[in-house]
This record gives structure tokens, C-alpha cells and sequence, in this order.
């Protein structure tokens, strides 16, 4: 197995996760992370646009293609999935405001490599495969992803369709494999409005419907359902820490609160930002 102490890092190799000072002091305090529920999140289209798209897509009255429809509509309503997200960017004054307690917290910047190493070894209970994906944010290209099914539904279902895709025999439904690759997508598109923050996602899929495995946590107004993943401290995992514009602990002490934890030579500097 690759020893990843040897592996040079560079700007590109890292992720970066923008958080309160107090989710910073719990990640490296507990040597671990989060995935919370991504439908619970502040974005009221989550996990809905693979729908939305098929059915700006589509001409009213298309058999077929309304048959796709309706059936990624109940998939999305019975999906969830749990996320840490991150953000290819390592000092973007929107990340600051929006995800690090106004530019008082930090932004955690993880071994990439780590990561995607992470995703192959561990299989989480009871949840989908572990997945670190990159969000697409061109409408584009969710209109090129959607098109193979709405063809495929348009081919084998004909113009008038079936009154409920559940009644094809199971030979039928395989013919209409790419449904079931948009199920794998849900969870990677996002509006062309959130372009900015460059996010990247480790995620787990899960049905709502069957019992749960993980833990749930109080967020505001609601309950976020949650699963724990802990990190290796032996190996590259946090590379560097950028403090916020309204953070005020002298880098040395943060240094000294990593070396503590088990995380040494992390690299830790300030935000460029002059938002106060």
C-alpha cells in the first residue's frame, strides 16, 4: 500500500472544509467527521434538480419522457444522502460569511489523496458506498446528463407510455438502464447561482424509509440525521489551516493545538481577506 507520509502535497491536493471555531476544535479534538443529511440542508433544492432538469427537458404530453419523470420524482422523494462538503477554494470571502461563523471560524484544508483513499477502504453500515465527488453547476450539462434516459424512456415506453413505470417486467426496466444511473447523481447538482464555492462532496447515499444506522444532532429548527467517520491521524489528513479575517488565535497556538491532537506540520496562515 502507497505510504502517503512520502507524498509531496501541493495547493491542488487539498480540500477545503470552512467551519466554526468550535467544528474546527471537534473535528481535531475527536479525530473525526461528520456526514449530515443533505436534504436537511440550507438549500431548498437539494437533491431535486435531476427532476427538475428531465422536465424542463421534455415537451407536455411526452409519453415516455413523462414516465422518466414521474419516476425520478419518487426516487428523489425517497433518497437522502449524507455529506461533508468542501470547497476546492482555500480563502473565498462568501465560504467565510456563509460557512465560517461570519470569518470568525477556520477553513480545514484535507489531504485529497487521503480522501480518495478513504472512499476505497471503508465501507460504511447500512449506507451506500462512499463517494468524494465533484458538484456540477452547469445547466448545460444536467440538460447532456438527463438526455440518454429521456431517449431510452422515449424508446422502449413509445409515445404513449405506461401508466406506471413499477408494472414493467424486470427484463423491461433493465432496458431503461439509465435511470438508475441518475440515482447516483442527485446529490451532485446544484444551481448555477452557488458556482463560486467550488464544492466538493464526501457522501453516502441512504433510504429514508429503511431503518438508520447513523446518530441525529439539533441544527436550528430541525433534527439532521448524521454518520461518523474517524481519521487516521497516522497518515496525511489535514495539510493546512487557513484562519479566518475575524479569527483572532495567533497561528503558533493553533499549531501547537494540532501537534497536541496527533496532526504535526500542518501548515496555518491567515486569511488575506480585510472583511471585519
Amino acid at each position: 500500500m502507497e505510504n502517503f507520509a512520502d507524498v509531496p502535497m501541493t495547493h491542488n491536493d487539498c480540500l477545503f472544509h470552512y467551519c466554526s471555531t468550535a467544528s474546527f476544535h471537534a473535528i481535531v479534538e475527536s479525530n473525526s467527521i461528520r456526514l449530515s443529511s443533505l436534504s436537511l440542508s440550507n438549500d431548498s433544492m437539494e437533491g431535486k434538480l435531476v427532476g427538475q432538469t428531465i422536465g424542463k427537458s421534455i415537451a407536455p404530453g411526452q409519453g415516455g419522457p413523462n414516465d422518466l419523470l414521474r419516476q425520478v420524482v419518487e426516487m428523489e422523494k425517497g433518497n437522502d444522502a449524507l455529506g461533508f462538503c468542501l470547497s476546492q477554494w482555500d480563502d473565498r470571502l462568501s465560504q467565510w460569511r456563509g460557512y465560517a461563523d461570519d470569518g470568525a471560524g477556520l477553513c480545514i484544508g484535507f489531504s485529497k489523496p487521503y480522501l480518495k483513499k478513504l472512499t476505497a477502504e471503508l465501507k460504511p453500515d447500512g449506507f451506500g458506498d462512499l463517494r468524494l465527488e465533484e458538484i456540477d453547476y452547469d445547466p448545460a450539462s444536467h440538460e447532456r446528463l438527463v438526455k440518454p434516459a429521456i431517449d431510452q424512456f422515449a424508446k422502449v415506453l413509445g409515445a404513449e407510455g405506461v401508466n406506471n413505470y413499477a408494472r414493467l417486467r424486470d427484463h423491461e426496466r433493465a432496458r431503461i438502464g439509465p435511470v438508475m444511473d441518475l440515482s447516483q447523481k442527485l446529490f451532485l447538482l446544484k444551481s448555477e447561482a452557488f458556482k463560486e464555492e467550488g464544492e466538493w462532496r464526501l457522501l453516502s447515499t441512504f433510504n429514508p424509509q429503511l431503518p438508520f444506522k447513523g446518530k441525529f444532532h439539533p441544527k436550528g429548527n430541525r433534527l439532521v440525521p448524521f454518520m461518523e467517520i474517524k481519521l487516521k491521524i497516522d497518515e496525511h489528513v489535514i495539510e493546512q489551516i487557513v484562519l479566518g479575517p475575524k479569527h483572532v488565535t495567533p497561528e503558533n497556538v493553533v499549531k501547537r493545538f494540532l501537534e497536541t491532537s496527533g496532526f504535526p506540520n500542518v501548515k496555518v496562515s491567515r486569511s488575506a481577506a480585510t472583511y471585519r
